[in-house]
């Protein structure tokens, strides 16, 4: 009598299969993975209304030292700057679900694109676009 050893790996969905299915809430994988940290550069201009752009990443800043810091998790890249402890201020929680996720304000998230115009998207996009928007919707300013 012969048994067959099958290995479980196969009776699983092939990484291939479940690669293309987004994520719900990237915002809420980014706080599980990358903490302590926040949101910020254009997800937060984004979120805060200072861009009609959509992006496909998602900028999360953080005090972990990481390997790699553009990961691909579930078809999602991840942008993520590296930033002290020192500077986790001008936050704002936001709940995203039931999980409080932490994004720069609209303040912070203007100072952090004008001192890196990448995460903005670019010198253009961060020095003209965003700013003058934030200064249109100056009631998102406000400290």
């Amino acid at each position: 009598m012969y048994t067959f050893c099958v290995p479980l790996k196969r009776f699983f969905s092939p990484p291939a299969l479940i690669a293309d299915v987004p994520l719900e809430d990237p915002w809420i994988i980014a706080e599980r993975l990358f903490s302590p940290g926040y949101v910020g550069g254009w997800s937060a201009a984004e979120y805060w209304g200072f861009t009609e752009q959509i992006f496909r990443s998602v900028v999360v800043m953080t005090t972990r030292k990481l390997r790699d810091r553009t990961p691909v998790i579930k078809n999602t890249k991840f942008i993520i700057p590296a930033v002290q402890e020192k500077a986790l201020f001008g936050l704002k929680p936001i709940w995203r679900g039931q999980v409080n996720v932490l994004v720069s304000a609209p303040v912070r998230t203007v100072i952090d694109m004008l001192n890196d115009p990448g995460l903005g998207g670019g010198a253009h996009p961060a020095g003209g676009g965003v700013l003058s928007k934030s200064v249109r919707c100056k009631e998102k300013l406000e400290v």
